[in-house]
């Protein structure tokens, strides 16, 4: 029996459509496993996005727990496996510091890095200062018209009155809002080797490279800027960053001025009407703000005095000025004449306030006001230890507040701003 096999003849178009087949199933291979390839890549970039995260937070862990004003320039291997490398640094910038990591990839000579630098101060919370500490002993706080007083407060042990004044009766259902407490003749110490720290500033010219210009940014992983005068008027410049700008009579600073993350050190330094800015100011004889400015956070004010060059020296915020950080004022030596600290009507600080000497107070403070005396002084009298009108309010401090490092006891460092 013979098996007859039948010959099928194909038409020539099927061996084309059986190559674009097999092109297409061959893209779709390919297709998937280049897709395969980069999910794998993103895989791995995104882990070592993470390691360079994990060590960056650790070398900034590690500087804030340091407790050290300055720490030079190293790299570290945080492991000791050579695959998690970082570079710190930490140095002093007035009452802040100034902390830099770089957190080095694969290739630590021109591989992914990460790089932070933050401005870090104490932690306000973790050793809180009270609403109200009040040194003076022998005269009682005499309250009137709306003013309030939250939190826990230090007075002197001649305790406190309420009073007319102005046609102004108190008008609080109680004389203090939290709990109350006897004060010593004496404020809570400031650190001052930080304080003298800033004195160098004062006394001898910078050795470093000089401004010039009316734009400059300058970031704080590169050397430090100095603008150097007899008397310096800032009208119409732009100062961002690592600057610092020094005189030796006195600092004019107008609206027009836009100042960031800046020092300025003078004798003398005043602020014009609707200056806005962020910066760290230090006098030794008078610093006035005019009405309408804003100081952003973290902005410091303070009048440090090693003597006394002037019949009276002074610190003034005129009226509806905002000051979002610290007011100090602090004499390294007794003077006859008591520093004076005026805060205008209308004006709120958050934060707080610290003077060794006397406090006219016709505004707000969201945060602590820590004084020798308050005086409440007008064109025909002054009365001492007394507030009209005035708000102290500690429940009000921003929770995120971070103060300068200014305490004399050691506190839990926290990040005040992320700066470049």
């Amino acid at each position: 029996m013979k098996i007859r096999i039948k010959h099928v003849i194909l038409p020539a178009r099927a061996l084309f459509y059986a190559v674009v087949v097999s092109l297409l199933i061959a893209l779709v291979c390919s297709l998937l496993i280049g897709l395969a390839y980069l999910q794998r890549l993103q895989q791995d970039e995104l882990t070592e996005q993470q390691k360079l995260i994990r060590n960056l937070k650790s070398g900034i862990a590690l500087l804030m727990g340091s407790h050290e004003a300055d720490i030079p320039f190293h790299k570290l291997d945080l492991f000791g496996n050579h695959e998690d490398s970082i570079a710190i640094s930490k140095s002093q910038w007035g009452l802040f510091s100034v902390v830099s990591v770089i957190s080095f990839g694969r290739n630590v000579s021109g591989g992914d890095t990460l790089r932070r630098t933050l401005l870090v101060g104490e932690d306000a919370h973790s050793n809180p200062y009270p609403a109200l500490y009040l040194v003076v002993q022998n005269q009682p706080l005499v309250l009137a018209g709306n003013t309030m007083i939250r939190g826990t407060a230090f007075v002197p042990a001649a305790g406190i009155k309420t009073a007319i004044i102005g046609g102004k009766p108190y008008t609080g259902a109680s004389l203090i809002y939290g709990e109350r407490k006897l004060s010593t003749p004496y404020l809570p110490p400031l650190n001052e080797r930080k304080l003298q720290s800033l004195f160098s500033f004062f006394s001898k010219a910078p050795t470093g490279f000089r401004v010039s210009g009316d734009s400059i940014r300058q970031s704080f992983i590169e050397p430090t800027l100095y603008l150097v005068g007899t008397t310096i008027d800032l009208s119409n410049k732009t100062l961002l960053g690592n600057i610092i700008v020094q005189a030796s009579n006195e600092i004019i600073v107008p609206k027009s001025a836009k100042l960031e993350d800046v020092l300025l050190f003078a004798p003398k330094i005043s602020f014009e009407k609707g200056f806005e800015g962020t910066l760290q100011a230090y006098a030794t004889q008078a610093l006035e703000v005019k009405a309408q400015c804003r100081m952003g956070y973290p902005s410091v004010l303070g009048l440090i005095c090693p003597e006394q060059a002037e019949p009276k020296l002074h610190l003034t915020i005129d009226s509806s000025c905002v000051v979002e950080g610290c007011i100090f004022a602090y004499p390294l030596k007794y003077f006859k004449d008591p520093i004076n600290v005026t805060i205008g009507e209308k004006t709120l600080v958050k934060g707080w306030v610290w003077a060794k000497g006397e406090v006219d107070l016709r505004g707000s403070v969201y945060g602590s006001v820590l004084c020798n005396m308050f005086i409440l002084a007008t064109s025909s009298y002054v009365m001492k230890n007394t507030l009209v009108d005035a708000i102290i309010d500690r429940s009000r401090m921003p929770d995120a507040y971070v103060s300068p490092f200014l305490n004399e006891k050691p506190a839990r460092e926290a990040v005040a701003k992320w700066i470049e």
